[in-house]
């Protein structure tokens, strides 16, 4: 079961950040849904905020790219190290467009039931995403 979760979560990485296709969030993802550290503080732990984050995400940010720097799978887990890059083209977390190329470190630990995501533990490097937005290079 661990490498088909793996693969689970390799296509959503795939479809939804890489693609924009936000029609596979509801195959993936259970409506029963727990985010354990939401993506964006007014964002819902839930199914719901999930659909919010990436459509903000991709109203924000074209030509994302993701590069997997580490995948294992354990059972019902699935812990993934990677790094998101694209093209800030709108408005993110109050920050005008800069047509800037940023990249923000994500560390996510998944579990699975049953096929669907269930529940997420994550790490996202808030701090230096936004300092490039605002033309900080630290």
């Amino acid at each position: 079961m661990s490498e088909a979760n793996r693969s689970i979560f390799q296509h959503f990485l795939d479809e939804v950040v890489e693609r924009g296709n936000l029609s596979v969030i509801e195959d993936v993802i259970s409506p029963q849904f727990l985010n354990h550290d939401p993506r964006l503080p007014h964002l819902p732990p839930d199914l719901e905020g999930e659909k919010r984050f990436f459509a903000e995400l991709h109203a924000s940010f074209e030509s994302l790219e993701v590069q997997v720097q580490e995948f294992r799978a354990f059972q019902e887990l699935v812990v993934c190290r990677s790094t998101w890059s694209g093209m800030h083209v709108g408005t993110f977390a109050g920050l005008p467009c800069t047509r800037r190329r940023v990249s923000l470190e994500v560390v996510d630990i998944l579990k699975f039931r049953d096929g669907f995501l269930m529940e997420r533990w994550g790490l996202l490097d808030h701090w230096h995403l936004l300092n490039q937005l605002k033309g900080d290079p630290t």
